[in-house]
């Protein structure tokens, strides 16, 4: 649970989970990826941030798209254009058909991550230690 402010096109959230925040090396340091999921609200849409050289974070979209509605990795980079900014927008996309779940039925995000920098090959750059 988190609570929220909106007040005209900036939102600002706290919360108790640390980890769903991301680190990038921008004007605008703490990202939620929260707010990246519900611009990407094409399917089902899981945002998390894996190491990047440069910004120490880069963002990654997993997406389950739904059944009559196929989505490229362009359409959805076209459709955050409009909608928000260019260093929130993920570097990454990759498309799957389920997420590993808990037995409570939660979404584990660990897993994917850790599926993604073997996808990507960024075993390396994982291995640096950021602040």
């Amino acid at each position: 649970m988190a609570l929220g402010l909106h007040k005209g096109d900036h939102i600002a959230v706290w919360a108790a989970n640390i980890p769903e925040w991301l680190l990038l090396e921008t004007i605008n340091p703490l990202l939620r990826a929260a707010e990246v999921e519900y611009i990407l609200k094409q399917g089902d849409v899981q945002v998390m941030g894996l190491p990047g050289a440069f910004f120490g974070e880069e963002l990654l979209a997993v997406v389950i798209p739904k059944a009559d509605e196929p989505l490229t990795e362009q359409e959805l980079r076209e459709y955050c254009r409009g909608k928000i900014s260019h260093q929130k927008t993920p570097r990454y996309f990759q498309f799957v058909q389920s997420y590993p779940m808990t037995a409570s039925g939660k979404v584990q995000k660990f897993v994917l991550r850790e599926q993604a920098i073997k996808v990507l090959g960024l075993e390396d750059v994982a291995q640096v230690r950021t602040a």
